[in-house]
């Protein structure tokens, strides 16, 4: 669940969230509280698109943070601000643990292809 306030918008890479307010690093903005775990009621294609994995084990957020976008250089680890937020931007984290895919998001650091060790 958001513990922070966050809207949804139009980005490169589909729909993204943005912090409505300024967040100071160390902020807790999502815990794990509204999550689904009964997957098998979801197309394959949503669930490719929309499922978080943690330890291998996929689930699916049902609040906002379903639309937080991968970034290789990330303003949070996906519960917690690890840098400080401006309002306005984008809340990101670093999906290299969850799957593979060929990343295209634009930062100085990006690694271009996310492979899974």
């Amino acid at each position: 669940m958001m513990q922070i306030p966050v809207y949804v918008k139009e980005t490169k890479a589909g729909l993204g969230i943005f912090s409505v307010l300024a967040v100071k690093k160390d902020t807790v903005i999502w815990k794990k509280i509204a999550v689904d775990t009964d997957i098998n009621k979801y197309p394959q294609s949503y669930l490719a698109k929309y499922a978080v994995y943690n330890d291998g084990t996929p689930y699916l957020c049902t609040d906002l943070a379903n639309f937080m976008n991968h970034s290789c250089d990330p303003n949070t680890d996906g519960e917690i601000a690890i840098r400080d937020i401006k309002q306005d931007e984008e809340l990101t984290y670093d999906y290299n643990d969850e799957e593979d895919f060929v990343c295209s998001c634009g930062s100085q650091n990006c690694r271009k292809i996310m492979v899974l060790q």
